[in-house]
């Protein structure tokens, strides 16, 4: 107990995390990304080519991809 609060649990910190997302509209997804996906977004100047492993580097330069080139709703 910190300061009269008890920490959450691991499962009860996950479900918040799921709650606040879904509270936001998003959906957290697992995603596999080719060499030359990861290529792609060095050459960009997305990503750091020292960050190629590193998984939240990955993920925010994709996530400045899709901002970059988003995907239109009304097309589909």
């Amino acid at each position: 107990m910190i300061d009269g609060v008890s920490p959450l649990s691991p499962v009860a910190e996950r479900m918040r995390r799921y709650r606040e997302r879904r509270r936001r509209g998003l959906s957290c997804i697992r995603v596999q990304l080719r060499r030359s996906e990861v290529d792609a977004l060095i050459a960009c100047g997305l990503l750091q080519s020292t960050d190629r492993q590193n998984r939240i580097a990955l993920a925010t330069a994709l996530h400045r991809y899709l901002d970059a080139y988003p995907i239109a709703a009304g097309r589909w």
